[in-house]
């Protein structure tokens, strides 16, 4: 299945499909918070910090039935991609989706310049390093968060 450039969709035999927007939308916003579980207090802040990446952002999707159920989003900036909010919906988990919105981001972005591409995620996070392994991706250093209750 090929990315169709003129219409940033993607439809698979499956039944799937994979679109690309360079502009944060309604439905993908939603989408992120239900499947992320964001809570709806927060729904309207998340969508203002999105909406102000400054370099180029691309906001991936699988649907099915016209409803998504996976999302990614890159941020194309000095030849990187960046991906970012990468989820897919509980009880479709382990079935390609997310790894297919991923393909069709990195496609684009490489079209639009990027030459490499990085991401963070969880350690414990077994299903992502399987997945983002089998997309070639390797890790280059360990990372920890650190906060002080004020």
């Amino acid at each position: 299945d090929r990315l169709r450039p003129e219409t940033g969709e993607d439809r698979g035999a499956d039944g799937v499909t994979v679109t690309i927007d360079s502009t944060l939308g309604r439905d993908w916003i939603d989408a992120y918070c239900a499947i992320t579980g964001v809570p709806g207090s927060r729904r309207a802040a998340l969508a203002g910090i999105l909406s102000a990446i400054a370099p180029t952002a691309l906001y991936g999707a699988a649907r099915v039935d016209g409803v998504i159920v996976a999302t990614a989003l890159t941020v194309i900036d000095r030849g990187h991609a960046g991906l970012f909010d990468v989820g897919t919906r509980a009880d479709l988990r382990g079935r390609g989706l997310a790894g297919r919105v991923i393909g069709a981001l990195l496609s684009r972005a490489a079209t639009l310049g990027a030459g490499a591409a990085y991401l963070q995620v969880g350690a414990a996070n077994a299903p992502a390093l399987s997945l983002y392994t089998h997309l070639g991706f390797r890790m280059a250093y360990p990372y920890h968060y650190r906060r002080k209750v004020l």
